[in-house]
């Protein structure tokens, strides 16, 4: 695969964004199409795939 598939300062742009709980939580009503107080948490970038405990 020789095309990215989003550029590099988008990605950075939209991790930082997503760093923050309230924009998390907005980002995800509008995709879901929830009310945001239905949404009780998000975790954020520094609980990625590779940090989530499995016990």
């Amino acid at each position: 695969m020789s095309e990215l598939l989003i550029k590099s300062r988008i990605d950075f742009a939209f991790k930082e964004i997503m760093m923050d709980e309230q924009a998390r939580i907005g980002f995800l009503s509008a995709m879901l199409r929830l009310n945001p107080a239905d949404i009780r948490g998000s975790a954020g970038a520094e609980c990625g795939p590779d940090k989530v405990s499995r016990g």
